[in-house]
Protein backbone atom coordinates (compact mmCIF):
# COMPACT_ATOMS: atom_id res chain seq x y z
CA UNK A 1 0.00 0.00 0.00
CA UNK A 2 2.72 2.39 0.94
CA UNK A 3 4.69 2.04 -2.52
CA UNK A 4 1.09 2.85 -4.29
CA UNK A 5 0.85 5.64 -2.65
CA UNK A 6 4.22 6.94 -3.13
CA UNK A 7 3.62 6.49 -6.95
CA UNK A 8 0.56 8.03 -6.73
CA UNK A 9 2.78 11.43 -5.04
CA UNK A 10 5.35 11.30 -7.70
CA UNK A 11 3.03 11.28 -10.40
CA UNK A 12 0.48 13.73 -8.58
CA UNK A 13 3.74 16.46 -8.13
CA UNK A 14 5.00 15.59 -11.71
CA UNK A 15 1.46 16.43 -13.33
CA UNK A 16 -1.80 18.07 -11.56
CA UNK A 17 -0.69 18.80 -8.70
CA UNK A 18 1.18 21.98 -9.00
CA UNK A 19 -1.36 23.39 -11.15
CA UNK A 20 -3.23 25.26 -8.59
CA UNK A 21 0.27 26.65 -7.20
CA UNK A 22 0.89 28.16 -10.69
CA UNK A 23 -2.37 29.35 -11.53
CA UNK A 24 -3.10 31.72 -8.57
CA UNK A 25 0.81 33.14 -8.35
CA UNK A 26 -0.15 34.20 -11.79
CA UNK A 27 -3.55 35.85 -11.17
CA UNK A 28 -3.86 36.99 -7.86
CA UNK A 29 -2.34 39.64 -5.66
CA UNK A 30 -0.93 39.31 -2.22
CA UNK A 31 -3.78 39.34 -0.44
CA UNK A 32 -5.67 37.17 -3.02
CA UNK A 33 -3.24 34.20 -2.37
CA UNK A 34 -4.10 33.69 1.25
CA UNK A 35 -7.88 32.85 0.47
CA UNK A 36 -7.04 30.90 -2.45
CA UNK A 37 -4.65 28.64 -0.18
CA UNK A 38 -7.11 29.09 2.67
CA UNK A 39 -9.67 27.45 0.13
CA UNK A 40 -7.34 24.85 -0.96
CA UNK A 41 -6.12 24.01 2.56
CA UNK A 42 -9.68 23.78 3.68
CA UNK A 43 -10.81 21.45 1.15
CA UNK A 44 -7.56 18.76 1.81
CA UNK A 45 -9.09 18.97 5.57
CA UNK A 46 -12.63 18.00 3.92
CA UNK A 47 -11.53 15.40 2.03
CA UNK A 48 -9.31 13.96 4.58
CA UNK A 49 -11.91 13.63 6.71
CA UNK A 50 -14.55 11.91 4.48
CA UNK A 51 -12.15 9.45 2.78
CA UNK A 52 -12.40 7.29 5.88
CA UNK A 53 -16.00 7.92 6.53
CA UNK A 54 -16.58 6.45 3.19
CA UNK A 55 -14.16 4.00 3.07
CA UNK A 56 -16.04 2.65 6.06
CA UNK A 57 -19.27 3.02 4.57
CA UNK A 58 -21.52 1.36 1.96
CA UNK A 59 -19.63 2.34 -0.74
CA UNK A 60 -15.85 1.09 0.57
CA UNK A 61 -13.01 1.25 -0.90
CA UNK A 62 -14.13 1.30 -5.03
CA UNK A 63 -16.81 3.87 -3.79
CA UNK A 64 -14.93 5.87 -2.52
CA UNK A 65 -12.38 5.65 -5.59
CA UNK A 66 -15.29 6.00 -8.14
CA UNK A 67 -16.57 9.23 -6.07
CA UNK A 68 -13.81 11.23 -6.01
CA UNK A 69 -12.77 10.15 -9.67
CA UNK A 70 -16.02 11.35 -10.52
CA UNK A 71 -15.29 14.68 -8.81
CA UNK A 72 -11.43 15.19 -10.54
CA UNK A 73 -13.19 14.73 -13.95
CA UNK A 74 -15.94 17.47 -13.09
CA UNK A 75 -13.09 19.68 -11.64
CA UNK A 76 -11.36 19.12 -15.24
CA UNK A 77 -14.12 20.24 -16.65
CA UNK A 78 -14.29 23.04 -14.92
CA UNK A 79 -10.80 23.89 -15.80
CA UNK A 80 -10.65 23.35 -19.32
CA UNK A 81 -14.40 25.59 -19.91
CA UNK A 82 -13.42 27.73 -17.28
CA UNK A 83 -9.88 28.80 -16.50
CA UNK A 84 -8.00 31.20 -19.21
CA UNK A 85 -4.52 31.96 -20.07
CA UNK A 86 -2.55 33.78 -18.42
CA UNK A 87 0.48 34.18 -20.48
CA UNK A 88 1.16 38.01 -20.30
CA UNK A 89 -1.23 38.62 -17.80
CA UNK A 90 -0.27 41.33 -15.26
CA UNK A 91 -1.46 40.49 -11.64
CA UNK A 92 -1.97 44.00 -10.13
Amino acid sequence: MFALQAVFSVIFQMTSGNITFIYFADVCSDGGIGYVLSGLFGMNIVMAFTVSYLIESAAGVEGTFWIYSGLNALCTIFVVACIKETKGLNPE
